[in-house]
């Protein structure tokens, strides 16, 4: 998770220093910002997840076998998602 932020912000600052206008710095200003709300968010919902797993009805290693692999697609997910 952390690498794919720091993909992501790695794009934006490239795009800073790319275009020096100021119209496209604003725009990438705002999306910074989108990006950080969101990045809490998720990693809120993250955690609260995978801390909670052994609190789930069911059994406790299958709740957390069902964790890891659901974070495997994701992880690839977010990864081409922050390419865009």
């Amino acid at each position: 998770m952390l690498i794919l932020t720091l993909i992501s912000l790695f794009v934006i600052l490239c795009q800073i220093l790319r275009d020096n206008k100021r119209v496209k710095s604003c725009r990438v200003m705002s999306t910074t910002k989108l990006v950080r709300r969101y990045r809490t968010v998720i990693t809120l919902v993250y955690y609260g997840i995978s801390l909670n797993a052994g609190q789930l009805a069911g059994n406790f290693y299958v709740n957390n076998l069902i964790s890891g692999f659901v974070e495997i697609p994701a992880n690839i997910f977010s990864f081409f998602a922050s390419l865009k």
